[in-house]
């Protein structure tokens, strides 16, 4: 397969992230382009003839493999297309030497795909919803001067980095979002997450206005963040909102999104999207509280052979 067969499938599948996830899939299809042209992106192609009728692809970080993408195109589409495809991805990773564990989150994916794939591969599932809101809709403030009384918000600056990784950890210790993403789990995981955030064209172009630190005026820590991205000239995503434990049930959460938005629709957006664990209800009722509706649901998968999982 070289590049020029793979046009077509990038073409469509940049048109279906638009008009499914409201996200801009160009700069994830310029990556792809830099690694097939030398034919350095390991993966798999679904061909007809000289077609390319779908593809995905795998990313090495040792001990650690991701399934970075799978499309089918909508022509080619069957039931069991994605399942195969999926399996052959993820049977080339777990086979790897040195691999211990593969992640993968694809939102273009049905859940009921990777349903199929849990039949007979030993995989666990966690649902997430993508959300969405309108920016522009104002976000009344519940209990804000008890929040403003307490903690301080000032906006993104690169040197809290350490600080915001050390967040993080305290943030998902114990919590099933941990489970999905293994970088939350240590500061050097949590380092390299941002990382991506802040510098992989494919997570968004980062928007430092809408993004902001809330400091805890009693102890001077790091106590919430809300970090946000355009992933399309009209759409934002929130990246990432945490909150520490010590400063939970207090609003901050809550204020933290009423914060970000107007910076986000003034910018632009007519649309912020975020995603959340469907088991992590509290969050759930948070963001439908705050006026985000749930646009489609995809499941994250993980396998991890040091935990000996079962089938979920």
């Amino acid at each position: 397969m070289d590049l020029r067969q793979l046009e077509p499938l990038l073409a469509e599948e940049q048109e279906e992230w638009a008009s499914e996830l409201e996200w801009d899939f160009a700069p994830n299809a310029e990556q792809i382009r830099r690694f097939v042209g030398p034919r350095t992106l390991p993966g798999v192609a679904l061909l007809d003839g000289e077609e390319v009728a779908g593809y995905g692809y795998t990313i090495l970080e040792e001990p650690k493999g991701l399934v970075g993408d799978i499309y089918l195109r909508r022509r080619w589409r069957e039931a069991d297309s994605e399942v195969r495809l999926f399996k052959i991805l993820l049977d080339a990773l777990t086979g790897t030497p040195g691999v211990r564990r593969v992640e993968s989150q694809l939102m273009l994916v049905a859940p009921e795909i990777t349903r199929t794939l849990a039949l007979d591969r030993f995989v666990r599932l966690f649902e997430r919803r993508l959300m969405v809101r309108d920016p522009l809709v104002w976000l009344q403030p519940v209990g804000a001067a008890a929040v403003d009384e307490r903690f301080r918000f000032m906006e993104w600056e690169p040197s809290g980095r350490a600080a915001l990784a050390q967040l993080i950890v305290r943030a998902y210790e114990g919590h099933v979002d941990g489970q999905i993403n293994d970088q939350f789990l240590t500061e050097a995981g949590a380092v390299g997450f941002l990382r991506s955030l802040l510098e992989n064209a494919g997570c968004g172009e980062f928007f430092r206005p809408g993004s902001l630190f809330a400091i805890d005026r009693r102890t001077e820590w790091l106590a919430g963040v809300v970090l946000t991205s355009f992933v399309a000239s009209d759409t934002a995503h929130i990246t990432q909102l945490c909150v520490g434990p010590e400063a939970r049930g207090l609003g901050l959460g809550r204020e933290l999104l009423r914060r970000a938005m107007p910076p986000m629709g003034e910018a632009g957006a007519r649309k912020v999207t975020l995603s959340v664990t469907a088991s992590n209800e509290k969050a759930s009722r948070l963001y439908e509280r705050a006026g985000f509706a749930e646009m489609r649901r995809f499941c994250a998968v993980v396998w991890d052979d040091t935990a000996r999982m079962s089938h979920s």
